[in-house]
C-alpha cells in the first residue's frame, strides 16, 4: 500500500447510501468517508471480502454518485469498504468536505489541541494497521480467486468433455433409435401383409368347409339311398331265395312222386 494510501483523511459525515451484491440490496447509514474508501452502519452486512455498488448520498452536499468497492472489515456495529474505482464525484465531493473542514477550522480560529492530533494520529495508525490487514485480505482473496478460476476451468473442460460424451452417446442412441424404428416399421409391414394373408386362407378354409359340409350332407343323402337301396335288394334276394327254395321242394316232391308212380307200373 502506498504512503498517500496509509494516510489519506477520513471526514465523518452524515449520509444515507443504499448498497447491492449479488445476493442482496439494503440500506445503511454513512459514518465516515476518504479517498480510499468508507464506513458505514447498516441491519444487514455484506460478508467480508465481497464486491458490491453503492450508492451515497451526503447531508448538504447537492449530488449523489455510485461507486464501487469491497468489504474490507465486518465490526458489530459496522462494516468498511475500500474503492476500487476513483469517480470524479468521488474526488468533487472530497474537495469539497475538505473545504469545508478547512473553512471550519479557519472560523474557529484555533489549532487543534495536541491532544486531537494524537488522537488523530492513533485513529491514522489505527486506519492504516486496518488497511495494511485490508491488503493481505485482498490479497487472499486475489489467490482464492485465482485458484478457484483453475477449478472452475478444471471443471468446465471436464464438463465439455462428458457433455462432448454425452452428445456422442445421444447421436449413437439416435440412429440406433432410427435403425429400430426402420425394422419396426418394415415387421409391422411383413405383419400386416401376414395378416392379410392368413385372412385370405381363413376365408378360405371356411369356403372349403362349407363345400365339404354340403358334399358331405349329399354323400349322406346318397348313403342313406344306398342303404335303402340295398335293404329293398336283401328283401328281394331273401324273398327270391324262399320262392327258389318252394320250388325246389316242389319239384323234388314231383320226382319222388313220379318215380313212385312208375315203380307201381312195373
Amino acid at each position: 500500500m502506498s504512503q498517500e494510501k496509509r494516510s489519506y483523511k477520513r471526514y465523518p459525515v452524515s449520509g444515507k447510501i443504499l448498497f447491492q451484491t449479488e445476493s442482496m440490496e439494503a440500506p445503511g447509514e454513512l459514518i465516515d468517508i476518504g479517498k480510499w474508501g468508507a464506513q458505514i452502519r447498516s441491519k444487514l452486512k455484506p460478508m467480508e471480502g465481497e464486491e458490491l455498488t453503492v450508492q451515497f448520498a451526503v447531508q448538504d452536499y447537492p449530488e449523489g454518485f455510485e461507486v464501487k468497492g469491497m468489504v474490507v472489515r465486518v465490526q458489530p456495529n459496522s462494516w468498511a469498504m475500500m474503492f476500487l474505482q476513483e469517480t470524479v464525484k468521488l474526488v468533487t465531493l472530497l474537495q469539497f468536505l475538505d473545504k469545508r473542514t478547512q473553512e471550519e477550522i479557519q472560523e474557529r480560529g484555533e489549532k487543534e489541541p495536541e491532544e486531537k492530533n494524537l488522537q488523530q494520529k492513533a485513529e491514522r495508525d489505527l486506519y492504516r494497521a486496518q488497511w495494511v490487514e485490508a491488503e493481505a485480505r485482498a490479497r487472499r482473496l486475489e489467490e482464492n480467486l485465482t485458484q478457484t478460476k483453475l477449478a472452475l476451468q478444471d471443471q468446465r473442460e471436464r464438463a465439455d468433455s462428458l457433455l462432448r460424451l454425452l452428445e456422442t452417446e445421444r447421436d449413437q442412441s439416435q440412429a440406433q433409435l432410427s435403425e429400430a424404428e426402420a425394422r419396426a416399421s418394415s415387421l409391422e409391414q411383413k405383419l400386416a401383409t401376414l395378416r392379410q394373408t392368413l385372412m385370405q386362407e381363413k376365408k378360405a378354409a371356411e369356403a372349403l368347409a362349407h363345400q365339404l359340409k354340403a358334399e358331405q350332407g349329399k354323400r349322406r343323402t346318397q348313403l342313406s339311398g344306398f342303404e335303402s337301396h340295398l335293404q329293398n335288394l336283401e328283401e328281394q334276394l331273401s324273398l327270391a331265395q324262399k320262392q327258389f327254395q318252394d320250388q325246389r321242394e316242389m319239384v323234388i316232391r314231383m320226382l319222388q312222386q313220379r318215380a313212385a308212380n312208375k315203380e307201381e307200373h312195373l
